[in-house]
């Protein structure tokens, strides 16, 4: 049973967790029912975050809301979520990319394919949903020339068509008043220099390849 900052967790392991039988997909594909089938588990709390990986099959509920006093954000772990976000027409997010709902921006998140549609949130601990506010009476595209940090939606095959993968690179995705989060590509063999924060939790998510 994974525990919340448990210094290792297996995605297989998680997925598995909150994931859902075979035996309960037959039955919502019987009865439309979704009554039970968002799961979640907590990772991270340290003071400054909560994050929590929630899984909900295609089709599950979804609960529109605001934030007033912090930014919300996203990694897509499996299936495709798709989202309203603000003013901003509907995106769809896939494996490694990352979502922000800018503070006072009501958001919506909708499972949309796949029996596992599993994201990790980051947030505030004393999150709620409470304010619900009003849906966006326009929709507007996503603008083409937007620039990370910050976007919206930072895919995560923009970001290796941004930089390639023959050098190792990094660049900040997330900036906020309590996170910065950093998109890395590290060749094989490649280490970074040794450090420790005094003050902070630091952690990362493997999209791709193998860490030690």
């Amino acid at each position: 049973m994974i525990q919340t900052n448990q210094p290792h967790i297996d995605y297989a392991e998680l997925c598995d967790e909150i994931g859902q039988s075979p035996e309960n997909l037959a039955k919502l594909k019987e009865t439309g029912d979704y009554t039970g089938m968002t799961r979640s588990v907590k990772t991270v709390l340290d003071g400054r975050n909560r994050a929590a990986a929630i899984s909900s099959p295609a089709g599950a509920p979804s609960d529109p809301h605001l934030h007033a006093d912090f930014h919300e954000w996203w990694i897509i772990l499996k299936g495709e979520v798709a989202y309203e976000i603000g003013e901003y027409e509907q995106i769809v997010a896939r494996f490694g990319d990352i979502v922000i709902a800018p503070c006072g921006y009501r958001h919506d998140s909708k499972p949309f394919k796949g029996d596992q549609c599993v994201r990790m949130v980051v947030g505030r601990e004393d999150s709620n949903h409470d304010l619900k506010g009003l849906p966006h009476p326009r929709a507007l595209s996503i603008p083409e020339d937007w620039e990370p940090p910050n976007m919206i939606h930072t895919r995560l095959e923009y970001m290796i068509e941004r930089h390639g993968l023959d050098t190792n690179w990094a660049e900040e995705v997330v900036l906020d008043q309590r996170n910065r989060v950093n998109m890395i590509h590290t060749l094989p063999g490649s280490s970074n220099r040794p450090h420790w924060h005094p003050d902070m939790d630091e952690w990362w998510f493997v999209a791709k390849g193998e860490i030690e």
